[in-house]
Parts: structure tokens; C-alpha cells; sequence
């Protein structure tokens, strides 16, 4: 019986995870390795997984890493869609992406305009001992950026092309084959349509905060005719309306910067990575392209670029659709996507604006928000305005709150 030897950050992991890391390792040809567990990333952005880097050290080879991520165990810390959010992302790393790599190599697509994702060394599903390990990305060159600032033309064009490739797979597996496209379509959980009580507290609690900060009078008034009064809801409505519809596709389903990897050479973007498919569902292309728009830059950049990017996606679908033998007229012609636009806007904007106040928290608000998360009651959504009363957060979120109403007033959305 080979026996590893566990070091580091794994207090908040239980032994039966380990177990299936260590079965993982036996089947990559490791046997009696010390093995090194460390943190990875901000602990405040990781509201559904415990993320660490496994390092095996091996006498006989060089240091082998990946990336594990753990499900919370204690109850307190476990919210009731863990489950289902880790069983998404195992389906799409261990079903659907190998399925679209199958799709791409009958169709002869070349290499490099292939859709990239991370290897996938094997997940385990079990309630309670979830666990997904992947490709540790770093020892590639790429990296993540900082959430705070605007991503760049150059970064979004970019991130937009994998999406394109990424829906245009879709369309290639509904036209091949259909139920397992309504297969995949039925098993992966929208978390948009099922959020989970101690989310929409928190949503909630970002609304009243929202109203609150804004002092334009028209902003004001925008604000309170097309914010949502129950996500859940406008969510199983945009479903419903699109039910049969052919232009639905598999989702990345969580865009925002922390969720997307980008390789440099000097100064010059080569290549970008999207990682994390444990919001992955079924849904029209905007609630992809507006949650990555709105979440991932700041107005000025949008009025510079935003008609360029909607054109941009829809120019790289159209040509990565010819490689299965099809037409972008009858896929999904750009009316059709200027439609879709309009339709899903009310639900972009309420994703938009919890990822705004996400994205202006610091470190230390994002743990506290994390606590938010595991308590809601009104003692602690009082604690928590206390907390950030006299920190730079309201300042932050009310420019990208000011910015997300403009712009959707801008591009004529509402």
C-alpha cells in the first residue's frame, strides 16, 4: 500500500477528500511522495471552494502541482447549492469538455483555434466530500489579474473569441447530436434560477445599499423601475421564454476576472484561459457576454468599445460555426442576438451589481462578507455596514454602480 505524507494547509479538508487525492496520485504513478498542500488565492474570493495547490515531492521525478478544490465540510460554511455547483463543474470538465474536444478534432478545426481548458485529473461528486483536481495553469505562464481594474480591449476581445468557440461547440453538439446536448442541458444546475436563501440576502442587502448611495435623481428613478425584485424568478422567466429555442447554449456562466487565466509574453497578451464551470448552464449567449461586459470593465472602456465587442463575438461565432457546417444566418443571425440583449438585460444588471460590490470589496470585506454569508440574520447585515461604513468600499461601488446605469441606459438595454 503506497502512504503520502500531507503537510500544509489541509486543517479545513477531511480525510476523505485526501483519500481520493492520494487515489488520484497512485494512479498517475506516485507511491510514498511527501505531499505539500498550500492556499491559493484570496480566501474572499473563494465563496464556494476551498481552492489549494497540491505539490508532490518525488526523489525520483521533478515536483508534480495541480490545483485541488475542496467543498466546504462544516455545516456552517456549506450553502445549499455546494453540491450541486461542484457537481456542475465535474460534469463539464469530465463530460462536456472532452465531448467539444471530440467535436473539434472530427471536424479538423486547427489547433490554435481550438478551445483551451485546463486538464482535468479527476473529480469526486460524494455530498459533503466534493472535490475537483485540475491543471495547475501557473506552471503554463498564465496568471490572473486584478479584479479591481477594468480588463482592456485587448484582454476582452480575447476572452470573447473562447467564447465564441465555446458556443459555437453547442450549436455543433445540438445539431449532431441532440438529446445528449438536452442531456447536459437537464443535469447542469442554474444557480440563477435555484439561489440559495443566504445569496439573496446578500443580493438584497446590496440593492438596499445600491438605492441608498445613489443621488442622481434619474439614476434613482432608472435604478428603481428595472432593479428585480426576485432573481429566481425573471431568471426561470427567461428560461421559460426560450424553452425550445435553438439559440440557447452551454455557458461559462461565470465571467467575471477571477474566473479567467491570461498568458503574457513581455507585454503582449498571447493567449487567455477560462476556468471555473461551476455556475456552467444552459442559456442564451448574453448571459455570458453581458455578465463578462459589465462585471469586467468600467463605463469609459464600455463607450469606447461596447458595440465593437458585441460585433466581435458575433463575427468569431459566425467563423468558428463554419467548421461544423454551419451558418451563422440560421444559427443565430445578429438581430436575433441584439434581441436577446434587450431581453436578458434586467437580469444582467441585478448579476452586475452583485458582482460590482464583489469586485470594490478588500480582502478584509471579503472575509466579512463570507461571515454575511453563513449568518443573514439582521444583526449581521447591520455588522456588516458598520464594518465597511468607514472604508473606501462605498466610494468603489457607488462609481461602478453610477457606471452600470449608465451604460445599460447608454446602449439603450433597458
Amino acid at each position: 500500500m503506497q502512504e503520502f505524507y500531507y503537510e500544509g494547509a489541509t486543517s479545513d479538508i477531511s480525510s476523505q477528500p485526501l483519500q481520493y487525492v492520494t487515489e488520484v496520485l497512485e494512479e498517475l504513478g506516485f507511491n510514498n511522495s511527501k505531499v505539500l498542500v498550500e492556499v491559493v488565492g484570496d480566501t474572499a474570493d473563494n465563496f464556494s471552494a476551498n481552492v489549494k495547490r497540491i505539490v508532490v515531492v518525488d526523489d525520483e521525478r521533478k515536483p508534480f502541482k495541480m490545483i485541488a478544490k475542496f467543498a466546504p465540510t462544516q455545516a456552517h460554511l456549506r450553502l445549499g447549492d455546494i453540491t450541486q455547483l461542484f457537481r456542475n463543474e465535474i460534469i463539464m470538465y469530465t463530460e462536456v469538455l472532452p465531448l467539444f474536444k471530440e467535436l473539434e478534432e472530427n471536424a479538423n478545426v486547427p489547433e490554435t483555434q481550438r478551445l483551451k481548458f485546463a486538464k482535468c485529473y479527476g473529480g469526486c461528486k460524494e455530498p459533503e466530500h466534493e472535490v475537483i483536481l485540475l491543471e495547475d495553469l501557473n506552471l503554463s505562464g498564465f496568471s490572473i489579474l486584478d479584479k479591481t481594474k477594468s480588463l482592456s480591449n485587448e484582454c476582452v476581445i480575447t476572452i470573447l473569441k473562447n467564447i465564441a468557440k465555446l458556443h459555437s461547440l453547442s450549436h455543433a453538439l445540438r445539431n449532431t447530436d441532440p438529446k445528449k446536448f438536452d442531456e447536459f442541458k437537464n443535469t447542469l444546475f442554474d444557480i440563477w434560477q435555484n439561489l440559495e436563501i443566504k445569496r439573496l440576502c446578500y443580493l438584497n442587502f446590496v440593492k438596499d445599499q445600491a438605492m441608498a448611495l445613489l443621488t442622481d435623481g434619474k439614476q434613482k428613478d432608472t435604478f428603481k423601475r428595472v432593479i428585480i425584485s426576485d432573481i429566481n424568478t425573471a431568471t426561470a422567466e427567461v428560461i421559460k421564454k426560450y424553452k425550445d429555442s435553438h439559440f440557447t447554449v452551454i455557458l461559462q456562466g461565470d465571467l467575471w476576472t477571477n474566473n479567467i487565466m491570461f498568458k503574457f509574453d513581455s507585454e503582449n497578451l498571447v493567449e487567455c484561459i477560462m476556468i471555473d464551470y461551476q455556475v456552467a448552464r444552459v442559456n442564451i449567449p448574453p448571459a455570458d457576454l453581458m455578465y463578462l461586459i459589465f462585471s469586467c470593465t468600467d463605463h469609459s472602456t464600455r463607450l469606447k468599445y461596447f458595440n465593437t465587442w458585441i460585433d466581435c463575438y458575433h463575427t468569431e461565432l459566425a467563423k468558428a460555426l463554419q467548421y461544423y457546417g454551419l451558418q451563422i444566418s440560421s444559427i443565430y443571425p445578429k438581430d436575433q442576438l441584439y434581441l436577446d440583449l434587450k431581453n436578458y438585460s434586467k437580469v444582467a444588471f441585478d448579476k452586475s451589481l452583485l458582482l460590482a460590490s464583489v469586485t470594490s470589496l478588500s480582502s478584509d470585506e471579503g472575509v466579512k462578507v463570507k461571515e454575511f454569508l453563513e449568518q443573514s440574520d439582521n444583526h449581521s447585515q447591520t455588522a456588516l455596514i458598520d464594518e465597511f461604513r468607514n472604508s473606501e468600499y462605498f466610494g468603489k461601488f457607488k462609481e461602478k454602480l453610477e457606471g452600470l446605469i449608465d451604460s445599460f441606459v447608454q446602449f439603450d438595454l433597458f
